[in-house]
């Protein structure tokens, strides 16, 4: 028995690990699909048009926050638009996390 077959043994094989790892998800996947493979396909459009609706109203009073952002970069002077633009990377950024966030909740 070789020394890769000892770890083998004791760690488990890469695959072993993976699985391990993905198993959570699979299963939250499939109880979804439990969930959902009721719905016709209408009632599916409907939830997904909601969930849509939902995203953007999480993040709509950011996404203005970056248009008036962007409309004071144009009228700045140069030397300011930087520390403007760290702000709508910033901003950008926060709508990221807040839109994986809701997702996970949805």
């Amino acid at each position: 028995m070789g020394f890769n077959d000892i770890m083998k043994k004791l760690l488990g094989s890469k695959e072993q690990r993976d699985l391990k790892v993905l198993n959570p998800y699979v299963a939250k996947v499939n109880k979804a699909y439990e969930q959902l493979k009721s719905l016709s396909d209408d009632e599916l459009r409907g939830k997904i048009a909601d969930f849509k609706e939902e995203l953007k109203e999480v993040v709509r009073k950011e996404r203005e926050q970056i248009a008036k952002l962007k409309t004071d970069a144009e009228n700045a002077p140069v030397d300011e638009r930087e520390a403007i633009y760290n702000q709508i990377d910033k901003v950008e950024e926060d709508i990221t996390e807040t839109l994986e966030k809701t997702l996970n909740k949805i």
